[in-house]
């Protein structure tokens, strides 16, 4: 060494010391670790190592002498690398100056475990080169580690995977502990979430379960419910073929057979009537039925019409479906009976669901029906039939009754439409003639044999028969009505029987109704002959009240019903004078009114007065007048009824109502058959007016009422 002169190592800087240096101990170890990297890559860095290093002091001079061996270092068994290091490392292979990673900041994963210091032996002797290490001063260069801090590589940007465990590279203890808390933060964080997604994923297979579940059960029960309902059909069309075949079959036994000996001989022996059959095949004719000429037959409309509760079924194919269940083989007559309540069924369904466009082709197919035999069917369907009708006239009466006589609103169309598709005067013959199917059906009773009258009348509602004698009911309505009245007459009740409640007051408000419609008309007369109609009804019906004796009494004790009457007299008799002027007949010989020139300014009192007919209404004024002449005769001198009736003291409440009577009555009187105005007088009318006079007034006042006359 004392070749080589060192005086000039005093001029150089600390800096290119410290390079030489590195250099020597990198050249002196090159060798080793040449050796060494064929094998493994080299321990990552760990800060660990500069600090035990500090601990050691070492001179210069000593390096100079130094020989570096590892023969006392103990085999050291390294773990597997991972292979994207040594591919990182293979790319960029350093043989000269090998480099170890620097330490990462912060332990991104579980720290590894903590070991005891090696011991002394096993650390090596000398750091690792640092290439970005800049040395201290000469003063501060091999400090110790107490007195100033090791240096520490910058934390790198890119993160490193973990270096391998290791024993001779573990840090102490405190370093791991400082670097374990931040991850393992990291780590309950991700233990949480991945219970939290762990709990989603449970809630969410539950819920897929339950909902598989359902849809399984589900589908289960609408298979259930689909054989249940094949299982039905099935039923239902056994059943009707049974019934089909049962009706063929007892139609073949009531076939009798010539060629059979046996039956021919029981023929013999015990003669009987033949089978009960319809003189007509009833299937035949009524599915060929229709309601209007022209139109198509009523089954095939039938078929486009079903219920809004039930539009998959047509009332055709309802009528069918119920078709072989009817009748029955001893009694033809069931079959009407039982087709006639399928129809008042449905009628009353359509009614139920306010469904009125099917009721007119219903209506005329039940009217058919109860032609063939209303005497059989009408009673056994009564109870049926009655509600069924009166429930669909007092829906339209209802309408035109609350409308006002001005009203062109929304009502009146209402009207219009319930009018189209009920015909209350079509429907109330209908009820008119189950009321005489019942007037002379006789049913036996405890009491014996009386009709089914009173039963009828009990399931008329008395509101219905008032609300059609108002004057705004149509005019067939309210003669309908009155002409129905006429078989309400029983021996302690007229019109209505209500369950409860007093005859008489029932009985006093029909009377009322009806005797109104002489003084005031319907608002539909438009004619004399319509008034006149009118009139004839209610003295129809009046008269059918008077044939028993409660009618009678009850007729004669209103006090308004005679002097309506008188009212109607007086003014039938002011008609039958102030007719046109007569003119010769050439076709008969004889004299006829002739029309007056209206157009001259002569006006009649009445248009309604104004008709076509050439005799002006004479007839049906004559008529009127003898039947109100014999009305007033048999209520005035009836024993039962003359002092209930009182006609003098009734008249005599009503404006002018003794004059106008005593007036009426003269004129009638005095009448003579061969003039042409008296002409339609018979003589049973004159003298009957004649006995009411005497009645009404005295001697003296019948005298000068004959010298008024000229008699």
């Amino acid at each position: 060494m004392d070749e080589f002169n060192d005086d000039d190592f005093d001029e150089l800087n600390d800096t290119t010391l410290q390079e030489l240096e590195n250099n020597a101990i990198q050249f002196t170890q090159a060798q080793r670790k040449q050796d060494s990297q064929s094998q493994t890559l080299p321990p990552p860095h760990d800060p660990s190592q500069v600090e035990n290093y500090d601990d050691l002091e070492f001179e210069d001079d000593d390096l100079d002498d130094a020989e570096v061996t590892n023969e006392l270092l103990p085999p050291v068994t390294r773990p597997a690398v991972d292979k994207t290091i040594s591919q990182q490392q293979h790319q960029h292979p350093q043989p000269h100056t090998p480099r170890h990673p620097p330490l990462p900041p912060q332990q991104r994963w579980n720290p590894p475990p903590v070991h005891n210091p090696p011991t002394l032996s096993s650390r090596p002797r000398y750091p690792p080169p640092v290439p970005s290490y800049n040395a201290p001063v000469a003063s501060q260069r091999f400090q110790s580690a107490h007195h100033a801090a090791p240096y520490r590589p910058p934390p790198s940007q890119f993160a490193r995977p973990a270096p391998p465990l290791s024993t001779r590279f573990n840090p102490p203890q405190s370093q791991s502990q400082l670097h374990a808390a931040p991850g393992n933060d990291v780590v309950a964080a991700l233990q949480q979430r991945l219970r939290a997604l762990e709990s989603e994923l449970n809630s969410a297979r539950g819920e897929a379960s339950i909902i598989r579940t359902n849809s399984t059960k589900a589908e289960q029960d609408h298979a259930a419910e689909v054989s249940r309902l094949k299982k039905q059909n099935a039923e239902q069309a056994a059943k009707q073929e049974r019934a089909v075949e049962a009706a063929i079959a007892a139609e073949r036994q009531d076939i009798i057979m010539i060629d059979d000996p046996g039956i021919a001989a029981i023929a013999v022996q015990h003669p009987g009537p033949a089978p009960n059959t319809l003189p007509f095949e009833f299937l035949q004719v009524i599915l060929d039925h229709g309601s209007l000429h022209g139109e198509p037959p009523t089954f095939d409309i039938l078929s486009r019409y079903s219920y809004p509760s039930d539009p998959n079924t047509s009332f055709a194919s309802f009528i069918f479906q119920h078709l072989p269940l009817m009748g029955t083989p001893l009694n033809p007559v069931q079959l009407l009976v039982d087709f006639a309540r399928l129809i008042i069924q449905m009628w009353s369904q359509c009614l139920s669901e306010t469904f009125l466009r099917p009721i007119w082709d219903l209506a005329s197919l039940l009217s058919f029906t109860l032609q063939l035999q209303t005497m059989s069917v009408v009673p056994q369907v009564v109870n049926d039939l009655v509600p069924t009708l009166q429930q669909s006239i007092f829906l339209v009466a209802e309408a035109r009754f609350m409308r006002q006589d001005d009203d062109v609103s929304a009502g009146a169309d209402t009207e219009e439409v319930l009018q189209q598709h009920i015909d209350t005067s079509y429907v109330l013959s209908l009820l008119n003639a189950s009321a005489a199917a019942c007037a002379t059906t006789m049913s036996e009773a405890n009491s014996g044999s009386q009709t089914r009258q009173a039963e009828f009348w009990q399931l008329i509602n008395l509101d219905l028969v008032l609300i059609l004698l108002t004057p705004k009911q149509r005019l067939d309505d309210i003669i309908g009505m009155l002409d129905m009245l006429c078989t309400s007459t029983l021996p302690d009740s007229i019109g209505p029987i209500i369950i409860g409640k007093d005859a008489d007051v029932a009985a006093r408000m029909i009377i009322d109704k009806v005797s109104l419609n002489l003084v005031d008309l319907p608002r539909a007369v438009s004619s004399t002959s319509q008034k006149h109609a009118v009139r004839f009804a209610v003295l129809r019906t009046l008269m059918a009240f008077a044939r028993t004796p409660y009618g009678a009494r009850q007729v004669a004790g209103h006090v308004s019903v005679i002097p309506r009457l008188v009212t109607a007299l007086g003014e039938l008799v002011d008609v039958l004078y102030d007719l046109s002027d007569p003119v010769v007949d050439t076709s008969s010989g004889g004299f006829s009114p002739s029309h007056k020139d209206l157009a001259v300014g002569t006006t009649p009192d009445d248009r309604r007065d104004v008709v076509d007919d050439r005799d002006d209404g004479r007839s049906g004024a004559s008529l009127l007048i003898s039947q109100i002449i014999l009305l007033l005769h048999t209520l005035v001198t009836d024993p039962q009824t003359a002092n209930v009736a009182n006609i003098l003291s009734k008249l005599s409440m009503s404006h002018g109502g003794s004059q106008r009577y005593i007036l009426s009555l003269s004129r009638l009187n005095f009448a003579e058959e061969d003039l042409v105005y008296e002409s339609a007088i018979d003589a049973d009318t004159v003298d009957r007016a004649h006995e009411l006079l005497e009645i009404a007034v005295t001697p003296d006042e019948g005298d000068s009422i004959a010298v008024s006359f000229g008699v």
